[in-house]
């Protein structure tokens, strides 16, 4: 079971696009580095939720990681500008860390577009060797199962032949439902190879707008901070 966000536009067959998602702010000066500033800088990204112990701390100065509420189905700015007056400031680049991946046409998290298996069924009968499975679901072995691999040994079978006896192939028996790791060998005279017998169990798993932002630091002086997506230099 996978819990989502609620939202009035939910429906039982879509996985809703909307996210927690972690942003890097590499570089960015240390005055920044308080919750009121990173959420103004981040805002225009989505809903600011929390930042990390690191950056509360300053222990890692290089980078400052916040994170945000987005939605996959929306573009966010690579960097925007933050700017402390009419003609200065700076672009800050925003590193988003391990973009889910949401499928816009069957609306279901885990896949992209070009691998959507209800779009495009070959691609579910060449995965799965000619079966058909459930997309996201991969066959799985479940537990009590038992596999039988036949084991050469060519050292055993040598000294049997200079004894004048029978060769035989040890089998070792893997038993999967206790997944202990031992291995049980049988080396009874045996008049054929064993052949290799496997029983598996198959389980079915089931760029937001131009903004401008004005912040007031703790001392009470106006810094006059100014959030953007666009350089006002260039205009």
């Amino acid at each position: 079971m996978r819990v989502f966000k609620w939202s009035p536009a939910f429906h039982v067959d879509r996985e809703p696009s909307i996210v927690p998602m972690w942003f890097q702010l590499p570089k960015l000066p240390l005055h920044l580095f308080h919750k009121e500033a990173l959420f103004q800088v981040v805002g225009v990204l989505g809903i600011p939720l929390l930042i990390d112990a690191a950056t509360v701390a300053v222990s890692r100065p290089s980078v400052a990681r916040v994170c945000v509420e987005v939605d996959l189905l929306k573009p966010w700015p690579s960097r925007i500008w933050i700017g402390n007056g009419a003609h200065e400031g700076f672009w800050q680049e925003l590193v988003p860390e391990n973009i889910p991946r949401y499928c816009s046409h069957c609306y279901r998290q885990g896949h992209m577009v070009d691998e959507c298996h209800v779009l495009n069924p070959s691609l579910r009968t060449k995965e799965t060797g000619g079966e058909m499975q459930e997309p996201g679901h991969p066959p799985r072995v479940g537990f009590g199962t038992k596999q039988w691999v036949e084991v050469q040994d060519k050292e055993t079978a040598q000294n049997l032949m200079a004894e004048g006896g029978t060769p035989v192939q040890p089998v070792v028996a893997m038993d999967h439902a206790r997944s202990t790791g031992k291995e049980v060998a049988n080396l009874g005279n045996i008049p054929e190879p064993a052949a290799v017998e496997t029983q598996a169990v198959d389980e079915a798993l089931p760029p937001p707008p131009n903004s401008s932002v004005a912040m007031v630091p703790e001392d009470g002086a106006d810094a006059g901070l100014q959030i953007s997506t666009s350089n006002p230099l260039e205009e």
